[in-house]
């Protein structure tokens, strides 16, 4: 559960004192599903206020490591929500992931974020480590 295992990623992170690191919990970001008149690609301006918000946090941030468990050989619809909700706000950014669950390990739902996230022109760290059991 994503509850014991973000914790631990973001103490192991903020070893690396060369970085700041900032929990951020979709929890605490409670986007209705992506219904906006026009394509995201084309937005600069949101019409849900906390969208607008949710942009302003994701420009704020040089890099993302996300964590996610895997459902179903992918990763949950919040998180897919979140991701689509904005566009140009990830280009250029690195991301890196950290996913746990089924059969092995969460390696799935990490290849679609890979892959989504260079759609949204994110720079995916190219190294993978996983371990099951």
């Amino acid at each position: 559960m994503s509850e014991k295992v973000a914790p631990w990623v973001l103490a192991e992170a903020k070893k690396h004192t060369e970085a700041e690191f900032e929990l951020i919990d979709l929890r605490d970001w409670p986007l209705p599903f992506y219904n906006e008149p026009t394509s995201v690609t084309g937005l600069t301006k949101y019409s849900i206020p906390l969208a607008e918000k949710w942009s302003e946090k994701i420009r704020q941030g040089d890099g993302f490591l996300i964590v996610t468990p895997e459902y179903n050989h992918g990763y949950s619809a919040v998180l897919k929500n979140a991701l689509d909700y904005l566009y140009t706000e990830w280009h250029r950014k690195p991301v890196a992931f950290v996913s746990y669950g089924g059969p092995v390990g969460g390696s799935r739902a990490v290849e679609q974020l890979r892959l989504v996230s260079i759609e949204l022109k994110m720079v995916p760290v190219r190294e993978s480590k996983v371990r099951t059991g």
